[in-house]
């Protein structure tokens, strides 16, 4: 009967969230930022390479033990 009376919240109400989407979207953004750094890294070793070859400095690679 009280509650009737208590004055009501005004505006919308607020949605409720799952709890996993603020950590889906933080992955999310992490992905996307390493995603860049990826693309950035490789692009450098691309033109370590080239610059490499131009000067005529070998290269040394890493030994075979399964990793690529």
């Amino acid at each position: 009967m009280l509650s009737a009376l208590t004055p009501q919240k005004r505006g919308r109400k607020e949605s409720v969230r799952h709890p996993l989407q603020a950590e889906n979207e933080t992955l999310r953004k992490e992905n996307t930022r390493l995603s860049t750094r990826l693309k950035q890294a490789e692009l450098i070793i691309d033109v370590q390479k080239k610059v490499s070859q131009i000067l005529g400095i070998p290269l040394e690679t890493p030994e075979e033990d399964g990793h690529a």
